[in-house]
């Protein structure tokens, strides 16, 4: 029988690690203001709290810690001594011993680790009047409420456990009472809610259908009107009298009229109706997913203020002065995107702490204040977050990352001469790059930046950088503020529909072909009077070539990382608040694609990645717009592929890497289909899943190739099943390739082909 033993910390551990924030930042907010009676008073309720909760489940190790810092609190809280810095960091060890325990109650190890040594270095360092080495746990204690009561040990911790019970059972139900609900049911909610919104942009498509449908029988009903004008006649009475054998026509008419007049009133009122309940879902979706959305909302602050206690360690470290600010931390923000965003962050604390602020010798010299500033400001902007990291240092020495490039290889000399200074100084994003000469915990090390880069990037987002010499140095991020919705920029390019992020969208507008300029082997336009590179977007992407807009081409400017780059697109369709979908690992190496969403016509669609587009676009090699369109009589011949998988994500996105390669692709969701297609079209190779309802890719391969009616024809397995015995069954089959999803490469895939057509 399975052990219902449950963990005895499950409460513990939830009240003890908010106790810990709380007293860390307390803690430092006391060396600031030690005079901030209020606060002192709510550190001692805090540790107090932390004592007897640690007892109650038996961790002494950890009772004994936060006991040790009640006693000194509660000399400050009688004058008996003065907090400084010194007792600070005396409070500093221990609440890391703390922590230390409370690692292993959320790891589920064993917490009753040795933290004697911890305390011991407390009481060394204590330089009180009274030495806290000298203070023996006393018998008498201060309470709560800071008066003495002289109660055993025993009875103190009787007396937490009966509060604590009291609490947990007995508290009266309110109505603002709240639940603790796991990150991972807000995240299936939120993905329900999503699933919901998609359909509903379903229903309004269906309701605009049948809007189109009663508008043809509204046009149907013109004819109605006419042939009641006609009967009405008196041509039409003696017509009916000269011709007694068409009464029975007539008479069927006229109740075939009225028959499609009932049908064109049912179904306008059902139009109405249906339109009505299509706007309440679509009100109720919205209600629910925002309100889905909110529950995973938390102040930016709940992870900030743990970098006051990190910005102080760093500053001891290095014996500089460093004054953190953190403004906007009271703003609201997707918990995932706190959590993802929290150790970028911590790398940009500690690259400013560590190369941007200078030594306080060096700052005075430089008529600087002793102190050095670092700046965290979070605000929102439209649907965006930004988040600027910014520090009044020395800035960033662009000559320092010139002589690294070089040095690395990762510019030439020339190269290293020519480069602007805002393209220099995004080299310090590039794995392992450092211009620090000496390797420490904090530096030199070539990890950090680049972490930071790849981290937002995952977030869909974008770092830009701004320094000046002596100055300043300033990184700029802008993220979603949910990862949940994205609002993007519908577009057409190389006859499919794109979505572009929206906050990588600089502008939108037109041109004329004569205002396309050439600057040596690359096509520019003027904006703001700035030369600006122009690619088509569908070169960048492969897809098949499609005639530009001969007099206005519509071009949409990006930008990320302080690059912009103009794209030529065939149409700009409007914005749209799309629900992401997570795509699956074997298209994740498909380059420029960042996420996928179904628009309301059920039909996937990809977000590109604006960060790989605009890299790929200064690497291609591109056709220009104004050598007009490529004669299509010099194309080379166009060779059908089928594709066969149940899966619509796998379909869509093989068809786009085959079209892209020039190919011609037709799909089928299943074996029983893709049967009926060969028997209708000749295909010079077939791309075939195993797994899909009825016939397997194992069966249809199989069957395909017994039939002598059916052309020779290879075939290609790209499966999920990775198995030695799965490659055989394929093999036995007749499959002339075989290739895993999990392995998935588009190059795979395309060379595969060339080699069998």
């Amino acid at each position: 029988m399975a052990s219902t033993k449950k963990d005895p910390y499950r409460y513990f551990k939830i009240e003890a690690n908010e106790l810990l924030d709380q007293l860390n930042n307390g803690m430092l907010q006391l060396e600031e203001n030690p005079a901030d009676t209020p606060l002192l008073d709510e550190m001692f309720r805090l540790a107090h709290t932390l004592k007897g909760s640690a007892r109650l489940v038996k961790l002494t190790n950890l009772g004994d810690i936060a006991h040790y810092i009640e006693d000194i609190l509660g000399e400050a809280k009688a004058g008996e001594i003065q907090l400084t810095s010194e007792i600070i960091d005396r409070f500093i060890v221990g609440l890391d011993a703390v922590a230390a325990v409370l690692k292993h109650v959320n790891d589920g190890t064993d917490p009753h680790i040795d933290v004697s040594a911890s305390l011991e270095q407390m009481k060394r360092e204590a330089s009180a009047p009274a030495p806290a080495s000298e203070v023996a746990p006393p018998v008498a204690e201060p309470d709560v409420a800071g008066q003495a009561a002289t109660v055993t040990p025993v009875k103190i911790v009787e007396k937490v456990k009966s509060r604590e019970v009291s609490s947990i059972h007995d508290a009266p139900a309110e109505d603002n009472e709240t639940v603790r609900i796991s990150i991972g049911k807000l995240n299936n909610m939120l993905a329900l809610s999503g699933e919901l919104v998609i359909n509903k942009i379903k229903l309004q498509e269906k309701s605009n259908q049948l809007a189109s449908v009663s508008a043809l029988l509204e046009q149907n009903g013109k004819y109605t009107e006419s042939w009641l004008q006609f009967s009405g006649l008196p041509e039409f009475e003696d017509l009916k009298a000269r011709h007694s054998d068409l009464k029975e026509v007539f008479k069927d008419i006229e109740q075939s009229i009225q028959t499609q007049q009932k049908i064109r009133e049912e179904i306008n009122y059902f139009a109405s109706q249906y339109e009505q309940d299509v706007k309440l879902t679509h009100s109720i979706s919205m209600d629910l997913q925002e309100e889905a959305f909110r529950a995973r909302l938390l102040p930016a602050n709940s992870i900030l203020m743990d970098f006051k206690r990190f910005v102080r360690d760093i500053a001891k470290e290095l014996n500089k002065e460093i004054k953190l600010n953190i403004i906007g931390g009271e703003i609201e923000v997707d918990k995932h995107i706190l959590d993802e965003i929290k150790a970028p962050l911590m790398h940009l604390v500690r690259n400013a702490a560590g190369h941007g602020l200078e030594p306080v010798d060096e700052r005075v010299a430089n008529n600087k204040n002793r102190e050095g500033s670092l700046t965290l400001t979070l605000m929102l902007q439209g649907s965006g977050l930004i988040i600027t990291c910014e520090d009044d240092g020395a800035g960033i020495d662009l000559e320092k990352i010139r002589a690294a490039a070089i040095k690395k290889n990762m510019l030439t000399s020339q190269e290293a001469f020519e480069i602007s200074d805002a393209e220099l100084l995004y080299f310090i994003l590039e794995p392992g790059f450092s211009t620090s000469e000496i390797i420490t915990n904090l530096s030199g090390r070539g990890v950090g930046l680049d972490v930071v880069a790849t981290a937002i990037a995952g977030l869909r987002g974008q770092v830009s950088i701004k320094t000046e010499s002596g100055r300043f140095t300033r990184f700029i991020i802008e993220l979603p503020r949910s990862l949940a919705n994205l609002p993007c920029l519908l577009i057409e390019s190389g006859h499919e529909k794109l979505l572009l992020p929206l906050s990588c969208v600089v502008e939108t507008f037109r041109i004329e072909k004569k205002e396309i300029e050439i600057k040596g082997n690359r096509e520019v336009i003027r904006i703001s009077g700035r030369a600006t590179p122009l690619v088509r977007l569908n070169q960048i992407l492969k897809l098949p070539d499609q005639a530009l807009d001969s007099k206005k081409i519509p071009v949409v400017g990006v930008s990320s990382r302080g690059e912009f780059i103009a794209f030529a697109v065939n149409g700009l369709i409007g914005v749209r608040e799309v629900v992401v979908k997570n795509i699956g690992n074997h298209i994740k190496r498909v380059a420029n694609v960042g996420a996928t969403t179904i628009l309301g016509d059920g039909n996937p669609v990809v977000i590109l990645d604006p960060v790989q587009l605009i890299q790929n676009s200064k690497e291609a090699s591109l056709n220009r717009i104004t050598d007009g369109d490529e004669d299509e009589g010099n194309m080379d011949e166009v060779l059908p592929i089928l594709v066969i998988d149940d899966s619509l994500t796998t379909r869509m996105m093989e068809k786009s890497i085959l079209e892209s390669a020039g190919y011609e692709v037709d799909l089928a969701v299943c074996a029983e289909e893709a049967m009926e297609k060969v028997k209708e079209k000749k295909y010079e190779l077939m791309v075939v899943d195993v797994e899909m309802p009825g016939m397997t890719g194992f069966e249809f391969i199989k069957k395909f190739n017994d039939n002598p009616e059916f052309p020779e024809t290879p075939s290609i397995i790209v499966s999920s099943l990775a198995s030695a015995e799965m490659k055989r069954k394929g093999i036995d089959a007749g499959a002339k390739g075989y290739i895993v999803k999990g392995e998935f490469d588009q190059n795979l895939l395309l060379e595969t082909i060339e080699s069998l057509i």
